[in-house]
């Protein structure tokens, strides 16, 4: 029998996507998703504190909703999830078994697993928050697959970041040298793609009639570059749409943007991808082998028998 999950997440798409990865690797049936307001890393210190403030208050009754809500495990995401799961194991005496995606960057042992990407700030030693910490490089996603019916490129941008400077003329430039090897491209915007990059992208390259665009808001065109796609161009920024494109087992290349801080985690992931072979900078020659990513399959075989232990002794 398929077990139940309940997500608790942050309330940002990336988050609450590894989540539905997580739990469709597990052949979890999701019941329900609640999700929390969180504050983004280059929010304001007010406008941190009273994200925070909001998410303490819907905590309490978040938590009790959970309670009251059968399932078997629980899948959080976010450190803003924490007093959340605290509160199941301390006022309600949850024990179902609870799995935090991420480095949970807390002492107090609060979860079952920590799923950990090898690029986290804690590479060395196990979370203290979780009974068992596994690792994996990048992030957890759906593997997709591809039949690579579309002989194109499927371009990739993401959005605004600490780690690397999304450069409208970098970009532009890199895709123009792109068109001229391979004029068949579909260039899709994420929903964190600021506005004024989307349109100088729009501007320069539409008058290019080979070119398509899929909007921000067009998941089902993002989807079907995931499957039909040749070969893909990401920005680096973008954890969860670098995994998806090394997913598909396409040839993924990275657009060469400079790098505003090189001690964040996303540049250790980026440095990590590029070391193992999983992707190549734009540019790189293509005939260099492109190794595959596993994804969560070191993983998963562990994870599924400490799933299985824990469900069964929460129902003896």
């Amino acid at each position: 029998m398929a077990l139940r999950a309940q997500i608790v997440s942050v309330a940002k798409n990336g988050h609450i996507n590894q989540c539905n990865a997580v739990c469709a690797a597990l052949d979890c049936t999701v019941v329900q998703t609640h999700t929390l307001p969180g504050p983004s890393k280059s929010d304001s210190f007010a406008k941190k504190a009273v994200l925070r403030l909001q998410a303490s208050v819907l905590a309490r009754a978040m938590a009790r909703d959970i309670a009251n809500t059968e399932c078997d495990v629980l899948v959080y995401s976010g450190q803003i999830v924490h007093p959340i799961a605290q509160r199941l194991r301390s006022t309600y005496r949850s024990q179902r078994p609870s799995i935090f995606i991420g480095d949970p960057k807390i002492t107090r042992r609060t979860y079952k697993v920590a799923i950990v990407s090898s690029h986290a700030d804690s590479t060395t030693v196990d979370s203290p928050a979780a009974d068992v910490t596994l690792r994996m490089d990048g992030v957890p996603v759906a593997p997709v697959q591809n039949s690579a019916t579309w002989n194109g490129t499927a371009v990739l941008i993401g959005g605004a970041n600490k780690a690397f400077n999304l450069n409208t003329s970098d970009i532009i430039g890199q895709l123009s040298d792109l068109i001229r090897k391979q004029p068949r491209l579909k260039i899709a915007f994420s929903r964190r793609t600021p506005y004024e990059i989307e349109t100088a992208i729009r501007n320069e390259l539409s008058k290019n009639g080979a070119i398509e665009f899929v909007t921000r808001d067009d998941r089902d065109g993002y989807l079907w570059l995931l499957r039909n796609a040749s070969e893909f161009l990401v920005t680096p920024d973008s954890l969860t749409m670098v995994c998806e494109s090394c997913s598909t087992s396409r040839p993924v290349h990275l657009f060469r943007l400079p790098v505003l801080n090189k001690h964040t985690s996303t540049v250790r992931f980026v440095d990590n991808f590029l070391a193992r072979g999983h992707a190549h900078l734009i540019g790189t020659n293509d005939q260099i082998s492109h190794v595959p990513w596993p994804g969560m399959e070191d993983i998963m075989p562990k994870l599924r028998t400490m799933l299985q232990v824990a469900v069964a002794s929460t129902k003896r």
